[in-house]
């Protein structure tokens, strides 16, 4: 256990300092390209990349199968049967790149349809997206074997390579930005850069399993060898299109129903709804093999245990975060684009309503892969079948706040209501109410937090903190972190056991 929470320690470190790294050089080089290159540009970029992150669904849950599929023989150290899933995977990741850039060549000819609203020159628009779909298919074809460092618990050495090679390509891209403001050269340092990832990364790959000699041409061959990973493969895949569905639509309807300066509008909040996002992901996600190899492992007690531990830091680590988003993200906004790119407040509560539903229930997936419990084919389906119906139906009558209904009401079905039932019926094989009661709890440490603050914000820190300045703003979210740290940190110590567990547990490991 000891070897499994100092590999996520570990993971969880180094995901920390790149993110705050990258975090900085994302908001900075931010305005730097709206003003070089201009709201219609921007918008254009992340409209492309929702529209290629939809071919993701040909990936058909691969990578999830076979890192399940590899959690066993890493616990067992079994050498033999870890080069034979690589080697599947590889196989099955080639045939899936050619169906991507088939697809992606099929759908450049609706680009001018797509776009027939764009001022945008279609050439520019042709580039960037096949710049995107070029960095995209090198995945397929040679940047599969990450998730053997993933599976391994491994995952920082994909974050140091992968998080530098980011760093490099953001500040080469507004050194020339600044001299040029040119959006041809932005998107070759992108393309380069995407290509030049992956050669390190397999270089690297190489250096850490020295035995490990995979052969893409023989994985169908082993695949026979291995008949749970078609059938995983085929439950995953239905449970992707709702992934899909709610990560790659909004923006994609947001520009249907409004313009790609809206779209602009919208990212530059959800970039910083998405970073917040990355930074939990990248510390408690880190845990996603660990709980792997537990449940490989095969201790109930232990399971259920970790599981009320991660449950209670999850949402300690989202209340925080949730609440001091929605009290700083508007003085952000202002001093870092201005007054003009501000929403409104009940689109930013959409906004972050979606954030905590995404990652409260984070915990519960990250424990089903790890049981394989992928069989509730119909939940996916369902999950995105309201989320666009609702977004397609929200968009036509109110707009931009209709679109984002749409992943709100979808999780809270499936994501908040299904998907723990099932977990505790055929994962924990306990009962589902001693979950409800608990989320119950930090659902009231929520409002009872945000309330204090509330009156604490109105009659004291308002007064303090009234500059529309940078360093206004620096004093005022670092004050609005350390209140409502503490008012949540006192709350959920003294109603949560699996947080008081948790907290112990990870003082050991760091005081060792």
């Amino acid at each position: 256990m000891e070897s499994r929470v100092k590999k996520s320690v570990t993971n969880a470190q180094v995901n920390f300092i790149f993110y705050i790294i990258l975090l900085v050089a994302t908001f900075f080089s931010r305005k730097i390209f709206i003003n070089s290159l201009g709201d219609e540009f921007v918008g254009l970029t992340s409209t492309l990349q929702n529209i290629l992150g939809l071919f993701n669904l040909a990936e058909l849950g691969i990578s999830s199968a076979i890192a399940f599929s590899l959690y066993k023989p890493l616990f067992e150290n079994n050498k033999k049967s870890i080069t034979e899933l690589i080697s599947i995977f590889g196989y099955l990741y080639k045939k899936i790149g050619y169906i991507v850039a088939g697809i992606g060549f099929i759908v450049a000819f609706s680009l001018p349809i797509i776009f027939n609203k764009s001022p945008l020159d279609l050439k520019i628009i042709y580039f960037a997206y096949f710049s995107y779909l070029i960095v995209s298919l090198f995945t397929y074809f040679f940047n599969y074997k990450q998730t053997l460092l993933t599976a391994d618990q491994k995952e920082y050495y994909v974050t140091i390579y992968y998080q530098s090679a980011n760093i490099i390509k953001i500040g080469i891209q507004i050194i020339l930005l600044l001299r040029y403001k040119n959006p041809y050269i932005w998107l070759i340092i992108e393309l380069t850069f995407g290509i030049i990832y992956c050669f390190i990364l397999n270089y690297k790959i190489r250096k850490i399993y020295p035995w490990l000699q995979s052969t893409v041409n023989q994985g169908k061959e082993y695949l026979t060898n291995y008949p749970e990973i078609p059938k995983h493969i085929k439950q995953i895949f239905v449970h992707k299109l709702a992934s899909v569905a709610l990560l790659n639509t909004s923006s994609i309807f947001i520009y249907a129903f409004s313009s790609l300066s809206i779209v602009t509008y919208f990212m530059n909040y959800n970039l910083i709804i998405l970073k917040v996002d990355a930074l939990i992901t990248q510390i408690l996600n880190s845990t996603s093999a660990g709980i792997g190899n537990l449940v490989a492992e095969g201790n109930k007690l232990k399971i259920k245990n970790v599981f009320n531990e991660l449950l209670a830091i999850r949402y300690f680590i989202t209340i925080l975060l949730s609440l001091c988003i929605y009290f700083c993200i508007n003085r952000f906004i202002v001093v870092w684009l201005g007054e003009n790119y501000i929403l409104s407040n009940n689109i930013i509560i959409l906004i972050i309503a979606a954030f905590y539903l995404k990652q409260t229930g984070e915990i519960v997936d990250q424990f089903l892969r790890a049981h394989g419990l992928f069989y509730d084919i119909w939940a996916p389906l369902t999950e995105a079948g309201i989320n666009i119906s609702v977004s397609i139906i929200g968009g036509t009558l109110w707009g931009l706040q209709g679109v984002l209904w749409g992943p709100i009401t979808s999780m809270i079905i499936i994501v908040h209501i299904w998907k723990p039932y099932f977990l505790y019926t055929k994962g924990l094989k306990s009962s589902v109410i001693e979950y409800c009661i608990t989320i119950s709890k930090y659902t009231i440490v929520f409002f009872i937090t945000y309330f204090i603050f509330k009156i604490i914000d109105a009659n004291v820190l308002i007064l303090y903190f009234s500059d529309k300045d940078f360093s206004s703003f620096i004093l005022y979210s670092f004050t609005t972190l350390g209140v409502i740290t503490l008012i949540t940190m006192s709350l959920m110590y003294v109603c949560s056991i699996g947080f008081r567990n948790f907290t112990e547990r990870i003082y050991k490991t760091i005081s060792k």
